[in-house]
């Protein structure tokens, strides 16, 4: 669960929004090297103290399957959620997207809530449906896959309400007298084939996706991450830096004008060193200095000025 909850915060940082799904009652996994009767080894759940509800034989192994509750992080690509929800709380269906291969589709057939049958079908055809996402462009590069779907899925998990009666029409067992009931289904879709359809027994009857925003959005279900809070403050920063660049270039040292009618041709004014002299045609008549320099303005404590009230602002959002 640790991991689950350190990758939510960072989608929720970075994305705005982190999605879990569950809590969801799984059997409890193997978590022990010990030996069974037979003198083997194997992996199997021993306690030193048991809980209450829980049987121990003389081998330290629970006597009935135990059940824990199961909370996973949900990548938020992978997510599609009803369009037309603006709150969480109101989601009345929702689909979670994931590319499986054969060796996942194979496991789902020892699992006696998914249709092995269905699932024979797919494996039989060796070709997936799988055409990757934008974001999955990139994996499949690194990844050097040339053929995109053999042998790969898109398995579409939906939960959502539908009525009773036409669950009923269309094969799922549901309990009497639910025909003109609104249940909460879990339907599980892999090639076109439904290989999952069961009513869920959850109370309250709510669907499984928790959508945690960093900041919430009024009228949405998605958050506001942090580089979009921070989005026009890292503009202005921006900005304001490659100005001090600019402006510190600028007035790292004098410049200087000169009047080429009076200064002798002998004499290049662009090339300066120490201690440069500055012939003249003739003095004769002359006004105004032949050659003369200031020093431009440096701007750099109004930009640091700035700079400091925008990261006040960055820090606060982050």
């Amino acid at each position: 669960f640790e991991e689950h909850l350190i990758r939510g915060l960072n989608d929720m940082a970075e994305l705005g929004t982190a999605i879990f799904m569950g809590p969801m009652s799984k059997p409890k996994r193997p978590t022990k090297w010990c030996k069974d009767a037979k003198g083997n080894w194997g992996r199997a759940l021993r306690y030193k103290a048991a809980p209450p509800d829980v049987v121990l034989d003389d081998q330290g192994q629970p006597t009935k399957t135990v059940f824990r509750p199961e909370v996973r992080r949900l990548d938020p690509f992978t997510v599609y959620p009803d369009p037309l929800c603006t709150n969480a709380k109101d989601l009345t269906e929702c689909i979670e997207r994931s590319v499986v291969t054969e060796y996942h589709l194979g496991e789902l057939r020892n699992d006696p809530t998914y249709y092995a049958p269905a699932i024979e079908q797919i494996l039989e055809k060796h070709a997936g449906d799988w055409t990757p996402e934008m974001w999955e462009i990139d994996v499949e590069e690194g990844a050097s896959i040339t053929n995109k779907s053999f042998e790969r899925w898109i398995l579409k998990n939906y939960w959502g309400f539908m009525s009773g009666q036409k669950l009923k029409d269309n094969g799922v067992t549901i309990p009497n007298g639910m025909e003109t009931q609104f249940l909460l289904v879990n339907l599980v879709v892999v090639g076109g084939k439904t290989i999952r359809a069961t009513v869920s027994n959850r109370e309250p009857a709510v669907i499984p996706f928790h959508f945690v925003p960093y900041r919430m959005v009024t009228g949405r279900i998605w958050g506001k991450s942090v580089p979009k809070q921070i989005e026009d403050s890292q503009a202005i920063f921006n900005a304001s830096e490659r100005a001090k660049m600019d402006n510190a270039g600028l007035s790292v040292g004098p410049m200087g004008w000169f009047d080429i009618s009076l200064i002798s041709s002998t004499c290049d004014p662009t090339k300066l060193h120490p201690l440069k002299m500055f012939p003249v045609e003739s003095m004769e008549g002359l006004s105004q200095p032949p050659v003369g320099f200031f020093q431009p303005r440096s701007n750099v404590p109004e930009m640091n000025a700035i700079q400091d009230a925008v990261k006040w602002h960055i820090q606060k959002c982050s």
